[in-house]
């Protein structure tokens, strides 16, 4: 072996077991299409990783993927057997895979382009709970809200306690185990000694002690004023907000592969001797693929932490001094608590659960009246009566009384009067000697007003003498003309 042999084999048999391969993957799929469990989109997922993998290495995977291929402990078995078995897949159980995560989130079938729709009934699997006495303490469904409310003051009650696993934690990369344990000691040297409850250094020697570190007892313990934050990542139900990242997922938010956009506390310890600038010397002398495991493993351990602080980064559009690594609020510390640790079932829509309301403490107004009314030995139809009456006169008065100035003033127009119609000529005769003098004094008042004269009133004597003079003009106008014509002749 220390020559380095070639092993050939034939193209038929290498490429015969290729194809059984992909086959028995397809017969896989078709069969999960069909019984369609309740995590069919991460099964999808895992399969469609496996069946790139048979002939080269997927370039890309989806956030959910790698989560899966973490919990299954892809890259640890690969290296060990240079294959990948999923010896515990069994299609007849409801949950077919144990290992992977049980339903899919909103993320996973945004991903597969699955159009959400509103279930009445959503029987989902419960998680394993060591503690089967206090199962679900909330209920299965329990609303946001309810949760929220729970984490904040008492989230010992609807989390499991933590358990170290050998079999689970103890075949991770040391390389992973090492940086683990350096970012725990500086994390917790970042926070203020002022908000510890003792000033003894955190200093972790082993993994399991590190993870400890991280746990609900702990982090209550050591920090004087904690506020717990509940997390809505991955789990299943109508959840109010946006979508928070996973504890698997803040991986590239404690281990940044470049340090270009890190300000503050993350840049120190993107210096040596930083956790993160070791970190990244590191990964600058891996392949790809060894980088890749790297952070498959610091994704694993991430996820099997309790707690967490509530750090941010700087993201596209903000400014530097958002970036922080233990954030406070109302003079509390706020810690994330990990959702995978929940006991329950799924998170239940709080618009469809209804509350009573409590009646009102006091009577009604009109049915106080009237019973006062009937105390006073009135009956109730007459009692009844004089309310209806008092408040219209009540209404009428407000509506007159709430009146402006200018409504309150305005004339009222008089009543139009009915004509009666005589039959007789004299009227008719009347009336078209009236019409024709009022068109006879418009005209006159006309002509008035283009000759210059005004009229100040209208007196019926002063019209008549202005028509005499009028016509007195005329004619001696008439008589200068005849005389003048006279001359010429």
């Amino acid at each position: 072996m220390n020559s380095n042999p070639i092993l050939w084999i034939p193209s038929h048999l290498w490429f015969r077991a290729l194809e059984r391969r992909i086959q028995t993957i397809c017969h896989v799929q078709c069969k999960l299409h069909t019984i369609r469990p309740p995590n069919y989109g991460i099964l999808t997922g895992l399969l469609s990783y496996l069946l790139q993998s048979v002939l080269y290495t997927p370039p890309t995977t989806s956030p959910h993927v790698n989560e899966s291929l973490a919990l299954l402990r892809y890259r640890q078995v690969v290296d060990r057997y240079g294959m990948f078995f999923l010896h515990d897949l069994d299609l007849t159980r409801e949950i077919c895979l144990p290992e992977v995560l049980p339903m899919d989130d909103l993320k996973v079938l945004q991903s597969l382009g699955v159009t959400l729709t509103r279930k009445k009934n959503n029987n989902l699997p419960s998680p394993v709970d060591p503690d089967p006495s206090n199962h679900h303490p909330l209920g299965e469904a329990p609303t946001w809200a309810e949760v929220e409310r729970c984490i904040e003051e008492e989230p010992w009650k609807l989390m499991r306690t933590w358990n170290w696993s050998e079999e689970r934690l103890g075949s991770l990369n040391l390389t992973a185990c090492q940086l683990f344990q350096k970012f725990t000691i500086q994390i917790w040297t970042c926070l203020n000694t002022r908000w510890r409850t003792d000033q003894e250094a955190i200093r972790p020697t082993t993994l399991q002690e590190a993870l400890k570190c991280w746990t609900l007892e702990f982090v209550h313990a050591r920090i004087k004023s904690v506020a717990f934050v509940a997390c809505n990542a991955n789990l299943p139900g109508s959840v109010p907000g946006r979508r928070m990242s996973s504890f698997s997922d803040r991986q590239s938010l404690y281990f940044p592969t470049s340090s270009d956009n890190l300000v503050h506390y993350w840049h120190l310890l993107a210096i040596h001797p930083g956790y993160i600038a070791e970190y990244q010397d590191i990964c600058s002398k891996l392949s790809p693929d060894d980088v890749e495991e790297l952070n498959s493993d610091l994704a694993t351990l991430l996820s099997e932490c309790q707690c967490l602080p509530q750090s941010t980064q700087t993201s596209e559009g903000t400014s530097g001094t958002q970036q922080a690594i233990w954030k406070g609020k109302n003079q509390r510390i706020l810690v994330l608590t990990n959702p995978l640790f929940y006991k329950l079932g799924h998170i239940s829509n709080s618009s469809h659960r209804s509350s009573i309301r409590a009646p009102p403490t006091h009577t009604p107004t009109k049915v106080l009246q009237t019973h006062l009314l009937e105390q006073a030995g009135i009956p109730n139809d007459i009692a009844r009566k004089t309310l209806n009456w008092s408040r219209s006169l009540q209404k009428k008065a407000y509506a007159k009384g709430n009146r402006s100035h200018k409504a309150k003033n305005r004339r009222a127009p008089p009543q139009r009067q009915k004509k009666h119609r005589d039959a007789s000529t004299d009227d008719d005769d009347t009336d078209v000697s009236s019409k024709a003098d009022g068109r006879t004094k418009r005209r006159l008042r006309s002509q008035s007003q283009r000759s210059g004269r005004h009229v100040l009133n209208s007196d019926p004597d002063l019209e008549d003498n202005m028509e005499s003079l009028d016509d007195e003009s005329v004619s001696d106008k008439s008589k200068d003309d005849s005389d003048y014509e006279n001359d010429l002749e």
